[in-house]
């Protein structure tokens, strides 16, 4: 608990308002910092004593031969949780400290207080990180995981769901502060993973009341985005949530998006990279540019000949040309809907297989 670097700290913020020496002791009475470099790692008995008892001990000039390895000062213990961590020394005639002894004990006390917080929050931030980067990674999370989240006061229960943040700005630790303290009720955890993905996954909230949520904080934060996942009912299926979380950031369009939106594209995502490629080789090998050009247009226009014409800047008699022309190489019509939706899929995972 007590390490070097606070010990040092301890030292430098004291005798920066105090023209003393300060030594600070571990409870055993070793010197672990000092003011006085010729000190360190002695033993100290009046601090030693201290630590023994938690009692403050006043060593006057007569009575230094008493305590071995100590000078004329005031040794104070530091607590934390009623457990004596460490011992404070103030070097000089106690008659002059007494005054200042309780202010300096308070400091270093508070000191000590400060580094256990902030070695709680980079801890809980750490494991928050590794299970984001469990869940992109591995597709779950571990049951250490779940333990480290129940003791942090974090639950599973009732509907889960994954939501991806991403910063415009590319701030994303400071995004994640906002994230963490602008969404207060506790049942949230947020990490960033491997690839600075920032994710959050929230429980026990309704698919409204967390969009209204996001909603509120996207008003406040002006450079974040947000893709929401589906509703999952339990741990293990967070994977479920993420994947429809991370298909929905790549369809958005909006700085907020639901998975909802995107549904079809989602359900397309399960099929294997390998086949859809094969699909989309296979149904479009025959065609060249301008056929591939027409297609899309026609997609892009809801099959209709004439507002696809007219994007493409020719006539429609010409767009039925080609439309044969496609259909005699493919054995597919463009304005048949079970063949346009072949020709829609195979030119979307085309161009999802290049990005």
């Amino acid at each position: 608990m007590l390490t070097r670097e606070l010990a040092n700290q301890m030292v430098e913020q004291t005798m920066i308002r105090l023209q003393h020496n300060i030594n600070v002791m571990d409870p055993s009475g070793l010197i672990v910092a000092s003011g006085e470099a010729v000190r360190l790692q002695q033993l100290h008995e009046g601090a030693a004593y201290v630590g023994r008892t938690g009692s403050t001990l006043t060593i006057t000039n007569d009575q230094v031969e008493q305590w071995p390895g100590s000078k004329a000062g005031i040794n104070l213990p530091l607590r934390q949780n009623n457990k004596v961590v460490a011992v404070i020394g103030i070097t000089g005639d106690p008659a002059h400290l007494q005054e200042v002894a309780p202010l300096v004990q308070l400091t270093c006390e508070l000191l000590l207080y400060q580094s256990i917080v902030t070695a709680e929050s980079e801890w809980q931030r750490k494991w928050k990180d590794d299970a984001v980067t469990e869940l992109f990674i591995g597709g779950e999370l571990s049951i250490s995981t779940l333990e480290r989240a129940s003791l942090s006061g974090i639950s599973f229960a009732g509907s889960l769901c994954c939501s991806v943040f991403q910063d415009t700005s590319g701030q994303t630790n400071t995004l994640r502060r906002k994230v963490e303290d602008f969404l207060e009720w506790p049942d949230k955890l947020v990490g960033i993973g491997v690839n600075e993905e920032l994710l959050l996954i929230t429980s026990g909230l309704s698919e409204q009341g967390l969009l209204e949520k996001l909603e509120r904080f996207l008003r406040s934060v002006k450079t974040a985005k947000v893709a929401v996942g589906k509703l999952v009912a339990a741990p293990s299926e967070l994977a479920m949530s993420l994947k429809a979380a991370l298909v929905t950031q790549q369809h958005q369009k909006n700085r907020l998006a639901h998975f909802s939106e995107f549904e079809v594209p989602y359900l397309l995502d399960q099929v294997p990279r390998e086949d859809r490629a094969s699909f989309s080789a296979n149904t479009l090998r025959e065609l060249d540019n301008k056929a591939l050009e027409t297609i899309q247009a026609l997609l892009a226009h809801n099959l209709s000949i004439q507002q696809a014409a007219e994007s493409l800047g020719i006539h429609r008699h010409t767009l039925s040309y080609r439309v044969q022309q496609i259909e005699r190489m493919t054995r597919l019509n463009p304005l048949a809907f079970e063949d346009a939706v072949k020709f829609w899929l195979a030119c979307g995972w085309t161009v999802s297989s290049k990005t």
